[in-house]
């Protein structure tokens, strides 16, 4: 997973100096898929964080649950 972050991160440095239109095309994809994953680590991140908050009110209303019958 990393070594493909690395290995575009030095494909974008590569193409930044190349003066052409293709060099330029794949730096500007490179960014695009760079940013994109950035999103998804960031998303993946906040959908940990609610399950987390999930898992620890389902644990309360258990010990309110069992609290409560007996």
């Amino acid at each position: 997973m990393y070594m493909c972050l690395l290995f575009t991160l030095l494909v974008s440095c590569i193409t930044f100096f190349i003066p052409t239109i293709p060099g330029k095309i794949v730096f500007f994809l490179t960014a695009l898929f760079l940013a994109g994953y950035a999103d998804h680590l960031n998303s993946r991140k906040k959908d940990l964080e609610i399950f987390k908050r999930h898992e620890k009110l389902l644990s309360i209303s258990d010990k309110l649950d069992k609290n409560w019958k007996s």
